[in-house]
Protein backbone atom coordinates (compact mmCIF):
# COMPACT_ATOMS: atom_id res chain seq x y z
CA UNK A 1 0.00 0.00 0.00
CA UNK A 2 1.49 3.35 -1.05
CA UNK A 3 1.87 6.31 1.20
CA UNK A 4 -0.89 8.29 -0.56
CA UNK A 5 -2.96 5.37 -1.82
CA UNK A 6 -6.68 5.22 -1.13
CA UNK A 7 -8.00 2.99 1.60
CA UNK A 8 -9.37 -0.41 0.69
CA UNK A 9 -12.56 -0.30 2.71
CA UNK A 10 -13.36 -4.02 2.61
CA UNK A 11 -11.66 -7.24 1.73
CA UNK A 12 -13.21 -10.41 0.37
CA UNK A 13 -14.87 -11.18 3.70
CA UNK A 14 -16.14 -7.61 4.15
CA UNK A 15 -13.35 -6.49 6.46
CA UNK A 16 -9.80 -5.29 6.10
CA UNK A 17 -7.01 -7.63 7.05
CA UNK A 18 -4.80 -6.85 10.04
CA UNK A 19 -1.81 -6.25 7.79
CA UNK A 20 -3.81 -3.73 5.76
CA UNK A 21 -4.85 -1.92 8.94
CA UNK A 22 -1.24 -1.69 10.08
CA UNK A 23 -0.09 -0.53 6.65
CA UNK A 24 -2.71 2.20 6.58
CA UNK A 25 -1.86 3.27 10.12
CA UNK A 26 1.80 3.51 9.11
CA UNK A 27 0.96 5.66 6.08
CA UNK A 28 -1.21 8.01 8.09
CA UNK A 29 1.49 8.39 10.76
CA UNK A 30 4.01 9.27 8.04
CA UNK A 31 1.60 11.84 6.63
CA UNK A 32 1.07 13.37 10.08
CA UNK A 33 4.83 13.65 10.51
CA UNK A 34 5.01 15.34 7.12
CA UNK A 35 2.35 17.85 8.20
CA UNK A 36 4.37 18.68 11.32
CA UNK A 37 7.55 19.11 9.25
CA UNK A 38 5.78 21.50 6.87
CA UNK A 39 4.43 23.42 9.85
CA UNK A 40 7.94 23.73 11.32
CA UNK A 41 9.30 25.06 8.03
CA UNK A 42 6.42 27.53 7.73
CA UNK A 43 6.93 28.88 11.26
CA UNK A 44 10.75 28.89 11.31
CA UNK A 45 11.05 32.50 10.15
CA UNK A 46 8.25 33.54 12.51
CA UNK A 47 10.33 32.66 15.58
CA UNK A 48 10.69 36.31 16.80
CA UNK A 49 6.91 36.74 16.82
CA UNK A 50 6.27 33.38 18.51
CA UNK A 51 9.03 34.10 21.04
CA UNK A 52 7.50 37.45 21.97
CA UNK A 53 4.08 35.82 22.48
CA UNK A 54 5.29 32.87 24.58
CA UNK A 55 7.91 34.73 26.63
CA UNK A 56 5.96 37.95 27.24
CA UNK A 57 4.49 36.79 30.61
CA UNK A 58 7.97 35.91 31.87
CA UNK A 59 9.49 39.22 30.73
CA UNK A 60 6.77 41.14 32.59
CA UNK A 61 7.77 39.36 35.80
CA UNK A 62 11.54 39.45 35.20
CA UNK A 63 11.43 43.21 34.59
CA UNK A 64 10.36 43.67 38.23
CA UNK A 65 13.31 41.70 39.64
CA UNK A 66 16.86 43.11 39.93
CA UNK A 67 19.20 41.93 37.17
CA UNK A 68 16.80 39.15 36.17
CA UNK A 69 16.90 37.97 32.55
CA UNK A 70 16.58 34.84 30.39
CA UNK A 71 19.83 32.93 29.89
CA UNK A 72 21.27 29.95 28.04
CA UNK A 73 23.33 27.29 29.78
CA UNK A 74 25.16 26.31 26.59
CA UNK A 75 26.04 27.76 23.22
CA UNK A 76 23.82 25.20 21.49
CA UNK A 77 20.73 26.11 23.56
CA UNK A 78 19.84 29.12 21.41
CA UNK A 79 19.49 26.93 18.32
CA UNK A 80 17.68 24.20 20.26
CA UNK A 81 15.26 26.81 21.65
CA UNK A 82 14.38 27.95 18.16
CA UNK A 83 14.02 24.35 16.97
CA UNK A 84 11.76 23.34 19.86
CA UNK A 85 9.65 26.48 19.46
CA UNK A 86 9.15 25.74 15.77
CA UNK A 87 8.31 22.12 16.64
CA UNK A 88 5.50 23.14 19.00
CA UNK A 89 4.29 25.77 16.54
CA UNK A 90 4.39 23.22 13.71
CA UNK A 91 2.28 20.79 15.72
CA UNK A 92 -0.25 23.54 16.43
CA UNK A 93 -0.44 24.46 12.74
CA UNK A 94 -0.73 20.83 11.63
CA UNK A 95 -3.25 19.86 14.33
CA UNK A 96 -6.36 20.10 12.08
CA UNK A 97 -4.72 17.83 9.50
CA UNK A 98 -3.60 15.40 12.21
CA UNK A 99 -7.15 15.21 13.58
CA UNK A 100 -8.45 14.60 10.07
CA UNK A 101 -6.04 11.67 9.59
CA UNK A 102 -7.16 10.15 12.89
CA UNK A 103 -10.80 10.62 11.97
CA UNK A 104 -10.29 9.09 8.52
CA UNK A 105 -8.72 6.03 10.13
CA UNK A 106 -11.46 5.56 12.75
CA UNK A 107 -14.49 6.56 10.66
CA UNK A 108 -15.08 3.25 8.79
CA UNK A 109 -15.33 1.40 12.12
CA UNK A 110 -18.26 3.55 13.28
CA UNK A 111 -21.90 3.13 12.42
CA UNK A 112 -23.94 6.04 11.00
CA UNK A 113 -25.63 6.51 14.38
CA UNK A 114 -22.26 6.72 16.11
CA UNK A 115 -21.00 9.31 13.62
CA UNK A 116 -23.81 11.81 14.25
CA UNK A 117 -22.51 13.18 17.58
CA UNK A 118 -19.02 13.53 16.11
CA UNK A 119 -20.26 15.88 13.39
CA UNK A 120 -21.49 18.20 16.13
CA UNK A 121 -18.46 17.71 18.36
CA UNK A 122 -15.82 18.58 15.75
CA UNK A 123 -16.33 22.39 15.85
CA UNK A 124 -17.47 22.16 19.49
CA UNK A 125 -14.18 20.57 20.58
CA UNK A 126 -12.16 22.91 18.35
CA UNK A 127 -13.46 26.08 20.03
CA UNK A 128 -13.06 24.47 23.44
CA UNK A 129 -9.44 23.71 22.58
CA UNK A 130 -8.75 27.32 21.63
CA UNK A 131 -10.60 28.63 24.67
CA UNK A 132 -8.61 26.34 26.94
CA UNK A 133 -5.26 27.37 25.47
CA UNK A 134 -6.26 31.04 25.71
CA UNK A 135 -7.30 30.63 29.35
CA UNK A 136 -3.99 28.95 30.11
CA UNK A 137 -2.09 31.79 28.44
CA UNK A 138 -4.06 34.38 30.41
CA UNK A 139 -3.12 32.52 33.61
CA UNK A 140 0.63 32.75 32.95
CA UNK A 141 1.24 36.33 34.26
CA UNK A 142 -0.50 35.65 37.57
CA UNK A 143 1.13 32.22 37.93
CA UNK A 144 4.67 33.47 37.31
CA UNK A 145 4.06 36.62 39.32
CA UNK A 146 2.91 34.55 42.32
CA UNK A 147 6.01 32.35 42.12
CA UNK A 148 8.29 35.40 41.78
CA UNK A 149 7.09 36.66 45.17
CA UNK A 150 9.17 33.98 46.87
CA UNK A 151 12.43 35.21 45.33
CA UNK A 152 12.60 37.91 48.00
CA UNK A 153 12.77 35.22 50.69
CA UNK A 154 16.45 34.76 49.82
CA UNK A 155 18.50 37.94 50.41
CA UNK A 156 20.23 39.43 47.34
CA UNK A 157 18.83 36.68 45.10
CA UNK A 158 17.76 37.18 41.50
CA UNK A 159 16.44 35.00 38.68
CA UNK A 160 18.41 33.83 35.67
CA UNK A 161 15.64 31.99 33.86
CA UNK A 162 16.71 29.22 31.52
CA UNK A 163 14.89 29.90 28.25
CA UNK A 164 14.44 26.24 27.29
CA UNK A 165 12.98 25.30 30.68
CA UNK A 166 10.57 28.21 30.49
CA UNK A 167 9.40 27.19 27.02
CA UNK A 168 8.71 23.62 28.15
CA UNK A 169 6.84 24.76 31.25
CA UNK A 170 4.71 27.21 29.28
CA UNK A 171 3.78 24.59 26.67
CA UNK A 172 2.83 22.17 29.46
CA UNK A 173 0.46 24.76 30.95
CA UNK A 174 -1.17 25.50 27.59
CA UNK A 175 -1.61 21.79 26.80
CA UNK A 176 -3.00 21.07 30.27
CA UNK A 177 -5.65 23.78 29.91
CA UNK A 178 -6.51 22.75 26.35
CA UNK A 179 -7.06 19.14 27.42
CA UNK A 180 -8.97 20.13 30.57
CA UNK A 181 -11.47 22.05 28.49
CA UNK A 182 -12.26 18.84 26.58
CA UNK A 183 -14.22 17.58 29.61
CA UNK A 184 -17.64 17.81 27.87
CA UNK A 185 -16.34 15.72 24.96
CA UNK A 186 -15.04 13.06 27.38
CA UNK A 187 -18.31 12.94 29.33
CA UNK A 188 -20.35 12.69 26.14
CA UNK A 189 -18.17 9.77 25.01
CA UNK A 190 -18.73 8.01 28.35
CA UNK A 191 -22.46 8.52 27.99
CA UNK A 192 -22.44 7.08 24.46
CA UNK A 193 -20.82 3.86 25.68
CA UNK A 194 -23.41 3.63 28.51
CA UNK A 195 -21.08 4.26 31.44
CA UNK A 196 -22.82 7.43 32.69
CA UNK A 197 -26.03 9.29 31.98
CA UNK A 198 -27.43 12.75 32.67
CA UNK A 199 -29.40 11.61 35.73
CA UNK A 200 -26.26 10.18 37.32
CA UNK A 201 -24.35 13.37 36.57
CA UNK A 202 -27.01 15.50 38.29
CA UNK A 203 -27.06 13.22 41.34
CA UNK A 204 -23.30 13.21 41.88
CA UNK A 205 -22.41 16.75 40.81
CA UNK A 206 -20.90 17.59 44.23
CA UNK A 207 -18.59 14.60 44.01
CA UNK A 208 -17.67 15.64 40.48
CA UNK A 209 -16.65 19.12 41.64
CA UNK A 210 -14.34 17.64 44.28
CA UNK A 211 -12.79 15.32 41.70
CA UNK A 212 -12.32 18.23 39.29
CA UNK A 213 -10.57 20.29 41.99
CA UNK A 214 -8.26 17.35 42.73
CA UNK A 215 -7.49 16.85 39.03
CA UNK A 216 -6.75 20.57 38.64
CA UNK A 217 -4.26 20.34 41.50
CA UNK A 218 -2.62 17.28 39.96
CA UNK A 219 -2.42 18.36 36.33
CA UNK A 220 -1.43 22.00 36.90
CA UNK A 221 2.32 22.04 36.12
CA UNK A 222 3.10 25.01 38.39
CA UNK A 223 0.85 23.94 41.33
CA UNK A 224 0.18 27.56 42.22
CA UNK A 225 -3.27 28.53 43.57
CA UNK A 226 -4.05 31.05 40.81
CA UNK A 227 -3.54 28.54 38.00
CA UNK A 228 -5.41 25.82 39.88
CA UNK A 229 -8.43 28.08 40.36
CA UNK A 230 -8.35 29.24 36.74
CA UNK A 231 -8.48 25.58 35.71
CA UNK A 232 -10.92 24.23 38.30
CA UNK A 233 -13.59 26.94 38.01
CA UNK A 234 -14.09 26.69 34.21
CA UNK A 235 -14.00 22.88 34.41
CA UNK A 236 -16.75 22.95 37.03
CA UNK A 237 -18.83 25.16 34.76
CA UNK A 238 -18.12 22.87 31.81
CA UNK A 239 -19.36 19.93 33.89
CA UNK A 240 -22.73 21.64 34.22
CA UNK A 241 -22.71 22.27 30.48
CA UNK A 242 -21.90 18.60 29.95
CA UNK A 243 -25.10 17.61 31.73
CA UNK A 244 -27.12 19.50 29.12
CA UNK A 245 -24.95 18.11 26.34
CA UNK A 246 -25.38 14.50 27.46
CA UNK A 247 -29.11 15.08 27.90
CA UNK A 248 -29.35 16.47 24.36
CA UNK A 249 -27.88 13.31 22.82
CA UNK A 250 -29.69 10.79 25.00
CA UNK A 251 -32.42 8.86 23.19
CA UNK A 252 -36.00 9.71 24.08
CA UNK A 253 -38.80 7.28 24.94
CA UNK A 254 -39.02 6.24 21.28
CA UNK A 255 -35.28 5.55 21.11
CA UNK A 256 -34.55 8.56 18.89
CA UNK A 257 -31.92 11.23 19.58
CA UNK A 258 -32.40 13.39 16.48
CA UNK A 259 -34.53 15.97 18.26
CA UNK A 260 -33.64 18.44 21.01
CA UNK A 261 -32.24 20.92 18.51
CA UNK A 262 -32.73 23.85 20.89
CA UNK A 263 -30.66 22.19 23.61
CA UNK A 264 -27.87 21.42 21.15
CA UNK A 265 -27.95 25.01 19.92
CA UNK A 266 -27.61 26.40 23.46
CA UNK A 267 -24.74 24.06 24.23
CA UNK A 268 -22.96 25.00 21.01
CA UNK A 269 -22.91 28.64 22.13
CA UNK A 270 -20.83 27.85 25.23
CA UNK A 271 -17.49 27.32 23.41
CA UNK A 272 -18.10 30.43 21.34
CA UNK A 273 -18.80 32.42 24.49
CA UNK A 274 -15.66 31.13 26.22
CA UNK A 275 -13.52 31.75 23.16
CA UNK A 276 -14.90 35.29 22.74
CA UNK A 277 -14.39 36.08 26.44
CA UNK A 278 -10.79 34.89 26.44
CA UNK A 279 -10.04 36.74 23.19
CA UNK A 280 -11.48 39.98 24.59
CA UNK A 281 -9.44 39.63 27.80
CA UNK A 282 -6.23 39.04 25.85
CA UNK A 283 -7.04 42.03 23.66
CA UNK A 284 -7.47 44.29 26.69
CA UNK A 285 -4.60 42.80 28.70
CA UNK A 286 -2.03 41.96 26.06
CA UNK A 287 1.06 40.51 27.80
CA UNK A 288 3.21 41.32 24.76
CA UNK A 289 2.43 45.04 25.02
CA UNK A 290 2.99 44.93 28.77
CA UNK A 291 6.40 43.30 28.23
CA UNK A 292 7.34 45.92 25.65
CA UNK A 293 6.35 48.76 27.99
CA UNK A 294 8.40 47.26 30.80
CA UNK A 295 11.41 46.97 28.51
CA UNK A 296 11.55 43.19 28.76
CA UNK A 297 11.29 42.53 25.03
CA UNK A 298 11.81 44.69 22.01
CA UNK A 299 9.22 45.11 19.28
CA UNK A 300 9.63 42.97 16.19
CA UNK A 301 12.28 44.47 13.88
CA UNK A 302 10.89 46.29 10.86
CA UNK A 303 13.30 45.37 8.08
CA UNK A 304 12.09 48.10 5.74
CA UNK A 305 12.49 50.75 8.44
CA UNK A 306 16.03 49.57 9.22
CA UNK A 307 16.96 49.71 5.52
CA UNK A 308 15.51 53.21 5.28
CA UNK A 309 17.60 54.34 8.27
CA UNK A 310 20.74 52.88 6.68
CA UNK A 311 20.04 54.69 3.40
CA UNK A 312 19.50 58.00 5.20
CA UNK A 313 22.75 57.56 7.13
CA UNK A 314 24.68 56.85 3.93
CA UNK A 315 23.12 59.87 2.24
CA UNK A 316 24.20 62.13 5.10
CA UNK A 317 27.70 60.69 4.94
CA UNK A 318 28.13 61.56 1.24
CA UNK A 319 27.06 65.17 1.81
CA UNK A 320 29.70 65.92 4.45
CA UNK A 321 33.05 65.47 2.74
CA UNK A 322 35.01 67.65 5.20
CA UNK A 323 36.73 65.63 7.89
CA UNK A 324 36.49 66.43 11.52
CA UNK A 325 38.88 69.14 12.86
CA UNK A 326 41.04 66.65 14.75
CA UNK A 327 41.32 64.40 11.70
CA UNK A 328 42.16 67.41 9.45
CA UNK A 329 45.04 68.47 11.70
CA UNK A 330 46.42 64.95 11.84
CA UNK A 331 46.31 64.64 8.03
CA UNK A 332 48.23 67.91 7.63
CA UNK A 333 50.92 66.72 10.02
CA UNK A 334 51.28 63.46 8.11
CA UNK A 335 51.56 65.30 4.75
CA UNK A 336 54.22 67.65 6.13
CA UNK A 337 56.20 64.71 7.51
CA UNK A 338 56.05 62.85 4.20
CA UNK A 339 57.23 65.98 2.32
CA UNK A 340 60.17 66.41 4.67
CA UNK A 341 61.17 62.76 4.25
CA UNK A 342 61.13 63.11 0.44
CA UNK A 343 63.32 66.23 0.62
CA UNK A 344 65.87 64.48 2.77
CA UNK A 345 65.96 61.49 0.43
CA UNK A 346 66.46 63.70 -2.69
CA UNK A 347 69.37 65.81 -1.18
CA UNK A 348 72.84 64.31 -2.06
CA UNK A 349 74.91 63.23 0.85
CA UNK A 350 78.07 65.45 1.29
CA UNK A 351 81.14 64.53 3.31
CA UNK A 352 82.10 67.14 5.88
CA UNK A 353 85.41 68.95 5.06
CA UNK A 354 88.06 68.41 7.71
CA UNK A 355 89.19 71.46 9.61
CA UNK A 356 92.75 72.75 8.86
CA UNK A 357 95.36 71.45 11.20
CA UNK A 358 96.64 73.99 13.68
CA UNK A 359 100.36 74.05 14.50
CA UNK A 360 101.08 72.54 17.80
CA UNK A 361 103.59 75.25 18.78
CA UNK A 362 106.38 74.97 21.30
CA UNK A 363 105.96 73.15 24.54
CA UNK A 364 105.88 76.40 26.36
CA UNK A 365 103.07 77.62 24.17
CA UNK A 366 101.20 74.37 24.69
Amino acid sequence: MGLFSKRNEQGEDGHMELVEHLAELRNRIFRMMGYVLVGMIATYNLFPVIYNILFAPAHVVLAKLPDAKPVFRGIQDAFLLRLETCLFAGIAVALPFIIYEIWAFVRPALTPEERKPLRFLAPFAGFLLLAGAGTGYSALPSAYGWMALYVSDVPDATVLQDAKDYLLLTVKILVAFALAFQLPVLLLFLSQIKIINSKMMVTYWRHAVVVIAALAAIFTPTNDPATMLLMAIPMSGLYLVSIVLVKAFEPDANGRSDGKVFQKFLVSLVPLFLFSTVSFWLYKNNPVEAAQKSGGIKPTVNVKRVQQMIDESLAKGTKTDAPAPASDDLLKRIDALETRIKQLEAKPATQPTPAPEQPLGTPAQR
